[in-house]
């Protein structure tokens, strides 16, 4: 078991041990300790209204879980080097009304990393401070929805299809730095009109190994949203609130295109399993928000073709990042999962990809004969294998909880299918065996 204790402004407290001591909501100064937070505090408080203590307390575990999932190195497990026993103590300000939706947190994380999540909630946690009235505060007004941007290309389409819809939603962003730059532009081109909430909570620990994996950031994002939207709920004076999670069903399901990428070694931070259990806490906490992704049962190549503002899509979506790999190199690699589906779903689409030019592996040919670029090009190929077989249906239900609905079940199954043909397309007019 690894020990995780995050404390606030009092400081570690004397006699206390932990294996991964966390400063929460300010730099340590000289201290050795992690630390994670600081810039959240003024980034609420641009937002000129204070969010409810709940959804900050909310924050403040999500983050102390993102600090756990980052510094708590699986070398040492014992379930072949991945699965972590991970024991988390953090301060809140109301922790009595987490007690019924602790065990669902920590299913939801469990879902998203693989690990085993035990939360200590103590008392003595921050409170958001008094809000910002002057200067770079955002204008809530008329705010009708919230919407996470990551500066995407599916969440780019998914804002521009509210704002066409005649909706005017809050955009919220992680704000690192590679990313930040570009939701930026994309937002002074097409959305300038739009408030967004941006905020950076990053954990650090100087000179100490971290895990890089990041499944566990969407937590953070949500919990990002849940205050974004308390604040905007209390200006625009709604009873309940619309948060939009962009994400096309095919990547959403993840099916495991190998047997490397099965479970939490793959993506799940959209998987409706996980959006369905962050919706069981929002109302256990009675946030009176309302968790859509109005695109899971459609392919990005759908996403594309559907698009209400294809003028405003053309004009940014060469910008837009897709790749996996974007945050080490500032440049979409091109043969990443995520990339190979950005690219087919322009073929699928009938639309020359923008991007092309600036891919760093331009060719298909080329990647499918370089024995240390190939794997993710094989991996899906793979999956386009299942097509016409009884592996589809077992892999999609591979990806975990499904709804019981036949319907739902039936179409989230067949958007996998139709984008595995998307996938079959596009190799097909490359060259690629399938």
């Amino acid at each position: 078991m690894v020990d995780v204790f995050l404390y606030g402004q009092a400081g570690f407290p004397r006699g206390q041990k932990a294996d991964v001591p966390v400063a929460m909501y300010r730099t340590p100064g000289r201290s050795k300790d992690a630390h994670i937070g600081g810039p959240v505090l003024d980034a609420v408080r641009r937002l000129g209204v204070k969010p409810s203590v709940r959804s900050f307390d909310f924050l403040s575990v999500a983050m102390a879980a993102t600090a756990a999932d980052t510094f708590a190195t699986r070398e040492n497990t014992s379930d072949v080097g991945w699965g972590r026993d991970l024991h988390v103590s953090v301060p809140l300000a109301e922790p009595d009304a987490f007690l019924e939706v602790t065990p669902i947190l920590e299913k939801a994380l469990g879902f998203l990393t693989g690990d085993k999540w035990t939360f200590e909630l103590r008392s003595g946690g921050q409170l958001p401070l008094e809000p910002q009235r002057r200067g770079d505060v955002l204008k809530l007004g008329g705010v009708d929805s919230v919407c996470l941007f990551s500066g995407g290309l599916d969440s780019t389409i998914g804002i521009i299809d509210l704002v066409a819809d005649g909706k005017k939603p809050l955009l919220v962003s992680h704000a690192y730095s590679n990313d930040k730059g570009r939701q930026e532009e994309i937002q002074g081109q097409i959305m300038s009109g739009l408030p967004r909430f941006s905020c950076l909570a990053h954990p650090r620990w100087k000179n100490h190994p971290s895990d890089t994996t990041m499944r566990g950031r969407s937590f953070d994002f949500l919990a990002m949203a849940a205050v974004a939207a308390s604040a905007a709920k209390r200006v625009s004076r709604m009873d309940r609130i619309p948060l939009i999670v962009p994400e096309n069903g095919f990547i959403a399901i993840n099916a495991p295109l190998t047997i490397r990428r099965i479970g939490s070694l793959s993506t799940r931070t959209t998987h409706p399993y996980y959006l369905r259990l962050m919706q069981q806490a929002f109302d256990a906490l009675q946030f009176s928000i309302d968790i859509d992704n109005p695109y899971q049962y459609s392919t990005k190549g759908e996403m594309i073709r559907a698009c209400r503002d294809r003028v405003a899509l053309d004009k940014v979506s060469a910008r837009t990042v897709s790749c996996g790999k974007w945050k080490r190199s500032h440049q979409q690699c091109g043969r990443c999962v995520p990339c190979l589906i950005r690219r087919m779903s322009f073929h699928s689409a009938g639309l020359k990809d923008p991007t092309c030019p600036h891919y760093r592996h331009l060719l298909l040919q080329d990647v499918l004969k370089d024995e240390n670029q190939r794997a993710d090009l094989l991996a899906l190929s793979n999956g386009v294998s299942w097509l016409e077989t009884p592996k589809l249906a077992s892999k999609v239900r591979a990806t975990g909880p499904l709804p019981s609905d036949v319907a739902a079940y039936s179409a989230l199954q067949a958007v996998v299918e139709r984008g595995l043909r998307e996938a079959k397309s596009y190799f097909i007019a490359n060259g690629i065996p399938v």
